[in-house]
């Protein structure tokens, strides 16, 4: 049975405050993420499957507490509340620890473009052959010592927010990044930087030749460099 993410987010709101907080906020993520690192022109670690998680922020008079779980059952929720409130009697006071206020903003969500779903119909193997050409690229330089690993990831889903002063949306998101880390100079003094790029779509990434020259350039400068 599907979860109701929104749903859930409210009710969780509801029973902190039953519980004892003045003010509560649940954000929830929802998606699937896939990840993956190689280094000298093979994989080392791939990574691929959904991903949820929920964030609790309660509010005991002036004193803030947050906890965080991806576990979402019943039981583990109860005690995250408890816990939470708990712990939020033994902080310190945050005069400007209250939530917003909920206000009626006109504005179409859509033309923030934070959602594309390029990256999830793009096969794995194209994903893994961009970082390897990207490492390659970097090590045709002959004053970059060695890579130390370059790395893809893409996440796509939705989150949902909800909190005690009546705001409740949730809105859908997307991310892809890649880059390298680079090491230069001799080995009993060697230098290390790189470069990536991060984008709300794939289509948007940097070419691969320019990270290449931005990773190599960075790393290259910090040779015999001086203050």
């Amino acid at each position: 049975m599907k979860i109701n993410y929104q749903d859930l987010a409210e009710q969780i709101v509801e029973k902190a405050l039953k519980s004892g907080a003045t003010q509560a906020q649940v954000a929830i993520s929802d998606g699937t993420k896939f990840s993956v690192d190689c280094r000298e022109g093979e994989v080392e670690q791939l990574f691929s499957a959904g991903t949820t998680s929920l964030s609790l922020k309660v509010i005991v008079g002036n004193k803030v507490a947050t906890a965080s779980t991806s576990d979402l059952s019943s039981l583990t929720l109860v005690g995250l509340i408890k816990s939470s409130i708990d712990r939020a009697k033994y902080l310190s006071e945050d005069m400007f620890s209250s939530l917003p206020q909920t206000s009626n903003i006109d504005f179409d969500i859509e033309k923030m473009k934070l959602y594309n779903s390029t990256a999830e119909g793009i096969a794995p193997e194209v994903k893994i052959k961009k970082i390897i050409e990207l490492e390659k690229i970097c090590l045709s330089d002959k004053k970059i010592k060695r890579s130390s690993g370059a790395s893809f990831s893409n996440y796509a889903g939705t989150y949902f927010l909800a909190n005690s002063n009546g705001f409740s949306k949730n809105y859908r998101r997307s991310n892809s990044s890649y880059g390298i880390g680079l090491q230069a100079g001799s080995d009993d003094n060697l230098y290390e930087d790189g470069y990536s790029d991060s984008c709300r779509s794939y289509d948007d990434l940097l070419p691969v030749d320019y990270v290449a020259a931005q990773a190599t350039m960075r790393t290259k400068r910090l040779i015999d460099a001086k203050k």
